[in-house]
């Protein structure tokens, strides 16, 4: 009876994050982009190339990054670069706000955070953005709550 009420609950939960696919792919190109040469040049190596031409990586003992964080100040291209990457890539974009994952609820915030990488294995090959992530991701200090501590515990397991 327990296993069945969790079960039900976790599938509420997923069917929320489900909201977070993108149906429809930015019409944002890497050419849009001014700047950000590097980082172009790693996205593109890392994700772009490893979907339209999986043979190269195949054949050689090269692999391409399996995650990337970017960061910066506010207004340098972060979320134009990660729409960009949805448009070019063959995976299920995940476009998540901090909001998504957050509640008020004990517990809920891991599990719904848990509940999300599940859901984007079940959707391999995927990308997940977490916008706004910094104002969750702050350093450690024993000042944060319980519930950021254990969020951001999570994110690093």
């Amino acid at each position: 009876m327990h296993e069945e009420i969790c079960g039900k609950y976790n599938d509420a939960l997923k069917d929320s994050l489900r909201k977070c696919i993108l149906t429809r792919s930015p019409d944002i190109s890497f050419k849009d982009i001014a700047g950000n040469d590097y980082a172009k040049e790693i996205i593109n190596t890392s994700f772009v190339l490893p979907n339209l031409c999986p043979i190269i990586f195949q054949k050689t003992k090269v692999h391409p990054w399996q995650s990337i964080l970017l960061y910066g100040p506010p207004g340098v291209g972060k979320t134009m670069l990660a729409q960009a990457v949805c448009n070019h890539s063959r995976a299920t974009c995940f476009w998540v706000s901090v909001t998504d994952i957050t509640s008020k609820y004990i517990g809920e915030s891991e599990q719904r955070l848990i509940l999300l990488f599940e859901l984007a294995r079940e959707h391999a090959p995927s990308i997940i953005l977490i916008d706004e992530m910094d104002s969750l991701g702050r350093r450690r200090t024993g000042n944060e709550s319980e519930t950021e501590r254990r969020i951001k515990t999570e994110f690093l397991r």
